[in-house]
């Protein structure tokens, strides 16, 4: 069995009294499946055949699956009780078709290559769904819903499929820790306080197609949003649709060549920031072809080296339409930017990046405006207002109007 950390196996190890069971109950291999169909006090019906337990009555109680290959099905009944409703220790093990609530965690896999699929998991207090070194499980078409801090947290594993999920509550949606190549999709994360999506010390995930809703206001001092990497490498974070208050996506604190691409962001503040804290450097990430309508700035690049911004579309909001500040050899190219309150393009403490074919019209700022000389290309099409905001900047030779 593998060990938990100290303090989730603490609370793991709550136990609650049950309706049919006083006992912790196991679901083995064996003539009657452990505790599920024995001669006093069966909780369902068991297939020695199928290695399946079916539940034929609510449990107030948690149950461990100690072999591989088990199924157990609760056939909608409930798990409730004060600990873990349901905690794989075994490998191809599938869950579905339970209604766990109350718990401190609803749902604990420590197995490999297991199901967790259409179960109903809420008001559970510490998170729903936990996954402690379990790879390549399958996490489709359950409805959580926490009131603690996570609704689902992987931690440690690689090659988990999260599709088809509905999150909603907890201070997080899905939160991926040190959990790499993993894949998550077309899920549906709202109410959430903090992050729809938090991706912590992980590597070559992709997150794509989900929907992002968040309207609470952030607790005082605090920040939150859709997504967030937090020294993060090779993640593609795509086609997902994010309409929160706060930021829509975050990439902070040395994380290097993510993907940021085709994703649709409504946001209070930025649209996608690169760097927004006064944290170590992120490098190497490109923000691709996103449609993007903040009331802050568009995209923020701020420290790092290398970081692109291409084919986007930034409209609407008070800010500007991109930033790029204190960094090196950053490229804009290609963006579209209008209606923004602000300047279209800034550019401050940057000499080195280079601008290029961005379409920049109806800004209520300049359509381009830095502290110091950058590269702009001949080609660039800027149109409308003035193009220096400085008048040591040697823009002007450069820009090529086109007045609207």
């Amino acid at each position: 069995m593998k060990k938990l950390p100290a303090t989730l196996a603490i609370l793991t190890g709550l136990m609650s009294q049950g309706v049919v069971s006083a006992q912790p109950l196991y679901i083995k291999v064996d003539a009657t499946g452990g505790d599920c169909q024995p001669v006093v006090n069966p909780i369902g019906n068991w297939s020695a055949a199928t290695k399946t337990c079916t539940l034929t009555a609510p449990v107030n109680d948690s149950i461990q699956i100690l072999d591989n290959g088990l199924t157990l099905d609760c056939a909608g009944h409930a798990l409730t009780g004060s600990g873990y409703g349901v905690r794989l220790n075994g490998n191809s093990v599938t869950v579905k078709n339970c209604v766990i609530s109350n718990h401190q965690i609803a749902i604990v896999s420590t197995g490999n290559s297991n199901t967790i699929t259409k179960n109903t998991l809420t008001g559970n207090r510490g998170m729903s769904i936990y996954g402690f070194d379990a790879s390549r499980n399958t996490i489709t078409d359950n409805t959580l819903s926490s009131v603690g801090f996570y609704n689902l947290l992987l931690v440690y594993g690689y090659e988990n499929n999260v599709i088809g999920n509905t999150f909603s509550g907890a201070a997080n949606g899905i939160t991926l820790r040190r959990s790499n190549d993993n894949f998550v999709a077309d899920n549906a994360v709202s109410d959430y306080t903090f992050f729809g999506i938090e991706i912590d010390f992980a590597f070559l995930n992709t997150v794509t197609g989900n929907n992002l809703r968040r309207t609470h206001t952030p607790p005082p001092g605090g920040f939150g949003g859709g997504v967030f990497l937090w020294q993060s490498n090779d993640n593609l974070i795509d086609l997902n649709d994010i309409d929160v208050t706060d930021s829509g996506i975050l990439i902070e604190n040395n994380s290097d060549r993510n993907i940021v691409s085709a994703n649709r962001i409504t946001a209070t503040d930025l649209g996608v920031a690169v760097g927004s804290r006064p944290r170590p450097e992120n490098s190497y990430n490109l923000i691709f072809n996103n449609v993007i309508d903040s009331e802050g700035d568009g995209v923020y690049l701020h420290l790092g080296e290398g970081n692109r911004a291409e084919g986007n579309t930034i409209q609407h909001g008070t800010g500007n339409g991109i930033v790029v500040n204190a960094s090196r050899d950053a490229e804009l190219v290609r963006n579209e930017v209008h209606k923004k309150g602000g300047n279209g393009l800034m550019i401050l403490s940057s000499p080195t990046t280079l601008v290029t074919l961005n379409d920049v019209w109806l800004n209520s700022g300049v359509p381009v405006s830095s502290d110091t000389p950058v590269e702009l290309s001949v080609d660039a099409l800027v149109t409308g207002g003035t193009a220096i905001a400085d008048e040591d900047c040697s823009l002007k030779a450069l820009i090529a109007m086109r007045q609207m």
